[in-house]
């Protein structure tokens, strides 16, 4: 069966533009807003280069330059990706009926949540970075600055990719499936007249995993990731090591 829900929560979410000239208008402000992150960030790598060109003799290395570089490269293409989708969808330039399946799936969640999570999860990677060099200095001292780099770098990617994986798997985005418009496109596509006492059909790739995982697992898994992702979005953990930071500055 194809994934009915995805399709209706794109539909559900669509606002019908006023006019022509609003949609142009939305249009505008997204690619200026698109134009200026790109300028901003293109930028900050070209002065990232040129301090790491510029680096004194003697001096090891930025430990912090390549997570960042990669993290600017990242929102040059996401950036402008996510403002084109949310006009695209928002404006319902794309039938409904042609989000369905895994498609609906890579663009509504893979691409647009992995992004997110992508982004909210670098500031703990700098943090811990700083904590390690300042707090555990003359151990880390020692290392490699290039290979604890790549390391940092890879880890920034594989680390919030790991946890979009569980939120995919494990999360049935239950949030997002409510409202009339919702609903009615649900009872369409399974051929009923009416919404009351109506099972809503689980979200692929969640039901897919139901196939093979107890529910009761899921709900432990998916309570687990959104704790770890409490700590990441309150910025608790950076709270914390930025903490440890100041007690050792202040000896």
């Amino acid at each position: 069966m194809s994934d009915i829900v995805c399709t209706c929560v794109y539909e559900a979410y669509i606002d019908e533009p006023m006019s022509v000239l609003t949609t142009i208008v939305d249009f505008v402000f997204s690619v200026c807003i698109g134009v200026v992150g790109i300028i901003l960030n293109y930028k900050l790598m070209r002065r990232l280069q040129e301090e790491k060109k510029s680096k004194p003799i003697g001096r090891k290395g930025n430990v912090i330059e390549p997570i960042i570089q990669q993290f600017c490269q990242f929102q040059i293409f996401y950036w402008p990706y996510f403002l084109l989708y949310f006009w695209i969808h928002l404006n319902g330039i794309i039938p409904s009926s042609l989000m369905n399946g895994w498609w609906c799936n890579v663009i509504l969640q893979i691409t647009i949540v992995f992004g997110r999570i992508y982004i909210s999860s670098i500031s703990f990677f700098v943090a811990l970075v700083r904590y390690i060099y300042i707090v555990h200095r003359e151990r880390a001292n020692k290392w490699d600055y290039e290979r604890v780099g790549k390391v940092f770098k890879i880890g920034s990617v594989v680390i919030p990719t790991f946890l979009g994986a569980i939120r995919l798997f494990a999360h049935p985005n239950s949030a997002y499936q409510n409202g009339e418009k919702f609903e009615n496109c649900i009872a369409f596509y399974l051929g009923t007249n009416t919404t009351i006492n109506m099972t809503i059909p689980n979200a692929y790739p969640y039901a897919w995993t139901l196939e093979y995982i107890p529910e009761k697992v899921l709900v432990g898994i998916d309570i687990a990731h959104r704790a770890i992702q409490l700590i990441v979005v309150l910025n608790i953990a950076e709270a914390f090591l930025y903490f440890a930071i100041y007690r050792q500055i202040k000896r």
